[in-house]
């Protein structure tokens, strides 16, 4: 929606624009999100369908992007910022119970740690080596393009406690990588049936998740390709334009009509045979 677009549904609400901006995405931030998850809502630099060549058209074009090279060892990938909201010290002891089943697996964090998060961080690493996964769980710290880390892994994990809406499951799967996630915030609603979806502080059942697919190619491969697939139908910036056009315009719309009160039915007068009053 262009800003001229929504100068002139506020005036139609009669609202200044200024109040308007902040009070009504206060008020209906929580309804825009809901409603995102079901309806196809993102941010706005959440890429638009890919452009395909000409040669193979879209369908070639989105293969390739579901089909980008898989690291040659085993990887669960991690992209976010370093924070206790993010439960990283399950992911860290699922990730233990992978590697008693796949030696060769890999865990890479990436993203940064906000200052506050110092101890957090330290004591992720402090994990890491209590549970003798040194060298195979790195904490990478930030990277400047997200696509190459989601690549880095075979799947993406998220073991998150608290979400609102999910932006990294959704950018893995544009990248088309199957994710195993917690059950929080609208998580289940974003992967769909493009992933695996656990109960939040499980890493039991993370790590099965992961083993799961890391040792079923074509599963893995398929959830990819499904995952990048549910982006390009419900997740693009097309799309979060018209979610927010159709709050906007179901807000400036004049309310029906009320209907007209219903009128009873006149007393019918009783006849007094004996004429007595």
């Amino acid at each position: 929606m262009t800003n001229q677009e929504v100068v002139d549904l506020c005036g139609a609400l009669g609202v200044p624009v200024k109040s308007h901006s902040s009070s009504l995405n206060e008020a209906y931030s929580d309804m825009v999100r809901r409603r995102a998850v079901r309806e196809g809502l993102t941010r706005d630099e959440q890429p638009e369908e890919p452009k395909p060549e000409r040669k193979g058209g879209k369908k070639a074009a989105k293969a390739a992007a579901a089909k980008a090279a898989e690291p040659e060892a085993p990887t669960i990938a991690f992209m976010g910022r370093i924070d206790p909201l993010k439960d990283l010290h399950t992911l860290i002891r699922a990730f233990a119970l992978v590697r008693e089943q796949i030696p060769a697996a890999r865990l890479r964090i990436f993203g940064g740690t906000p200052a506050v998060n110092r101890i957090y961080h330290e004591s992720c690493e402090r994990l890491i080596d209590e549970l003798g996964l040194g060298g195979a769980a790195v904490l990478e710290g930030r990277i400047g393009n997200a696509v190459d880390a989601y690549h880095a892994g075979s799947i993406v994990a998220l073991t998150s406690i608290s979400e609102g809406f999910p932006y990294t499951v959704v950018e893995a799967m544009a990248c088309g990588r199957p994710t195993v996630c917690t059950n929080v915030g609208g998580v289940a609603e974003a992967v769909g049936d493009t992933g695996i979806v656990v109960a939040p502080r499980d890493h039991a059942a993370v790590a099965e998740a992961c083993v799961r697919l890391l040792r079923d190619d074509e599963l893995r491969h398929r959830l990819g390709a499904a995952a990048h697939a549910r982006v390009i139908e419900h997740f693009t910036l097309s799309q979060s334009l018209q979610m927010y056009r159709n709050v906007y315009e179901g807000l400036a719309a004049p309310l029906p009509s009320a209907e007209p009160p219903r009128l009873l039915r006149p007393a019918v007068p009783v006849e007094n045979p004996s004429g007595a009053r």
